[in-house]
């Protein structure tokens, strides 16, 4: 799905399942947005549409999802400003199941995990504010007990999820649910 977030420059249009994103002119964000709006194109906006579409690895004439800006926007400057940041790094646990010499976050065996709830308010922001993608981290994310549910609701909200795993509790069922729900995965090693 194309996602297309309206900037002062012009606007990005996003593939949410490659996590592929241009940034384009308010010429190309217009004609893009005319389009996805169901408007008859111009014969010259055509190949466009196609290099477009071969960019961010679509098929031509994927379907659309316009994100409503929220707010009144951010007014004009002589330069590119974005109206909310496209990526959000979100610790939804600070559990882990390993003690790495070379951890950061001191997480641990007896980390607390983020209720449910509150993850579901931030994601909810993050969708509202037009935020593309969301970094899911830790400790361990793979270890919080409602870690299914946190990725299906990400991907509920056109969010393209992301995060970095020690791989200590990877099963096959856990891997498909990865390939199906997030842009990347990395392994911490």
């Amino acid at each position: 799905m194309l996602i297309l977030r309206e900037e002062n420059f012009g606007g990005i249009a996003f593939n949410a399942a490659a996590g592929i994103r241009l940034h384009l002119d308010g010429e190309g964000f217009s004609a893009l947005r005319q389009f996805a709006d169901g408007h008859a194109l111009q014969p010259q906006a055509e190949p466009f549409l196609r290099e477009i579409c071969r960019e961010l690895e679509l098929p031509h004439r994927e379907r659309f999802l316009v994100r409503p800006s929220s707010g009144a926007g951010i007014a004009p400057t002589p330069f590119a400003v974005l109206r909310a940041p496209l990526l959000v790094d979100l610790q939804i646990t600070n559990h882990c199941n390993l003690r790495c010499p070379h951890c950061y976050m001191a997480s641990s065996a007896a980390g607390a995990h983020a209720p449910l709830d509150d993850i579901l308010l931030a994601l909810d922001q993050c969708a509202e504010a037009g935020v593309l993608e969301v970094a899911l981290g830790g400790g361990e994310p793979t270890t919080h007990p409602h870690f299914a549910d946190i990725l299906a609701a990400a991907r509920q909200r056109h969010l393209v999820c992301n995060l970095a795993t020690n791989g200590k509790s990877m099963t096959p069922r856990l891997a498909r649910m990865l390939a199906k729900h997030c842009g990347a995965v990395a392994l911490s090693i």
